[in-house]
């Protein structure tokens, strides 16, 4: 696994708990693109696998006719460098997220409008 990304369609741009009916949130005709998993291996050229994993979701959130694609970021790094690079925008700051039963986190929700 050099890395991967999957998307899940919303109507609703919020940020999804992990583990407390997270399917409930998602809408096979929504028009949102949300970020639900992204994990990059470690190695020489980790900046460029993970810009060509968000390059090839918007692709994708287009093709699946999604208007906006959403991210939440809690602590990466790398990912908000690519984020900005790429014209995604803080839309939401200092949201609640649960990453797991008892652990709520703050996070921010990074979003971009997408145009064919």
């Amino acid at each position: 696994l050099i890395g991967a990304i999957s998307l899940c369609r919303l109507n609703e741009i919020r940020s999804i708990p992990y583990l407390h009916d997270p399917l409930k949130y998602f809408n096979e005709n929504g028009e949102i693109a949300y970020v639900s998993l992204f994990v990059v291996a470690k190695g020489n050229s980790e900046d460029e696998i993970a810009e060509q994993l968000y390059l090839n979701a918007e692709k994708r959130a287009l093709e699946k006719g999604c208007s906006k694609i959403v991210v939440v970021i809690y602590s990466s790094p790398i990912e908000i460098k690519i984020l900005r690079k790429f014209g995604y925008e803080v839309e939401i700051e200092d949201a609640e997220w649960e990453i797991d039963p008892d652990m709520q986190v703050r996070c921010n929700i990074w979003s971009k409008t997408l145009s064919g």
